[in-house]
């Protein structure tokens, strides 16, 4: 894989992952967003993901609810991945064959396929609970997230070169 197309799904694993959990205020009480963003078990990037949109109660409610239907998938999924990583990278250290290293690599990629075709489904059901100028909104960071991943990336990138 050449490492441009490397960086790209790493850029959009990144910026699916951090949309798909970019929501997970854990009360739904019908407080305004300014209060709620105040609380301190949110993380900071989210509180500001959510002042943002100004999402409604009810939006938070379904958001909530979005994200928990596919929780267990989600969770289940990266397992997999981070286990056949973890493989892959032994292999490599080991003394296995280059076949089996391949193979090991050809098994991951479905994987992460999987991965990222269930964020996009996730993401795709919250779109559609937002208003046309949330989504401008969430574009628009997506987009500088996306500028941001791939700086640091091409930084990491020149680095080690």
């Amino acid at each position: 894989m050449s490492p441009r197309l490397s960086l790209f799904i790493t850029a959009l694993i990144l910026v699916l992952g951090a949309t798909v959990t970019f929501a997970t205020a854990p009360s739904l009480s019908p407080q305004p967003i300014a209060q709620q963003s105040a609380d301190p078990t949110i993380e900071r990037g989210q509180r500001g993901w959510l002042r943002q949109l100004n999402l409604t109660p009810e939006q938070l409610k379904q958001i909530r609810t979005i994200r928990g239907r596919y929780k267990a998938q989600l969770e289940e999924t990266r397992q997999a991945v981070r286990q056949a990583r973890q493989e892959l990278q032994t292999l490599m250290r080991s003394s296995a064959s280059t076949e089996e290293i391949r193979k090991k690599f050809d098994q991951i990629q479905p994987l992460r396929q999987e991965l990222m075709r269930i964020q996009f489904n996730s993401l795709l059901e919250i779109r559609s609970i937002l208003t046309v100028e949330q989504r401008q909104k969430i574009g628009d960071i997506q987009q500088r997230r996306h500028g941001n991943v791939r700086n640091r990336l091409r930084e990491r990138l020149d680095e080690e070169l």
